[in-house]
């Protein structure tokens, strides 16, 4: 399957039905809807990210779909050395897929151009997809950056996510 360029659309009420009958949705709703992706990425730092992993496997696909990107920037910005939410980010995307086949093979391989305000405050424009994050978490399992011993399944979650898609 080729790569596909594509614009990101936040969910609409639509998407969020159902969301009234959970908890744990009712503030993930309250945190995120009508947010952008660039806008809410920060929302998984300092272990924040296990929560929003649940809150997103739990959701409905398309705001699965969106709001998983939110993980994946974070990754890919400030979050690049939290290994323990990376972890959580390839689980995330096998337990997803398991529990919704296609949620996440879906939408692996697309592209999105996503717009951000770094750290030192420089508008940088970011090509993300759940593809790249995780060969880039592969890439700092290879170059050491992961602890092998610390974090050994690491290596069989990222073959796992591959061979998904």
């Amino acid at each position: 399957m080729g790569k596909k360029q594509l614009k990101l659309k936040i969910p609409s009420q639509s998407d969020w039905t159902g969301y009234e009958q959970d908890l744990d949705l009712q503030d993930f709703y309250k945190l995120v809807y009508g947010k952008k992706v660039d806008d809410i990425y920060y929302y998984f730092k300092n272990g924040v990210h296990i929560s929003r992993a649940y809150e997103l496997f739990r959701s409905n696909r398309k705001v699965f779909q969106y709001y998983i990107y939110a993980f994946a920037l974070y990754l890919e910005t400030i979050g690049k050395y939290d290994i323990d939410a990376q972890d959580g980010f390839l689980r995330l995307l096998l337990n997803r897929e398991e529990k919704d086949p296609g949620s996440v093979c879906q939408i692996y391989h697309n592209q999105y151009n996503i717009q951000i305000v770094d750290e030192d405050f420089d508008k940088k424009s970011i090509t993300l997809s759940l593809e790249s994050t995780v060969r880039n978490i592969e890439n700092r399992l290879d170059k050491g950056v992961i602890d092998r011993e610390i974090y050994s399944d690491f290596p069989e979650l990222i073959n796992n996510v591959k061979k998904l898609c």
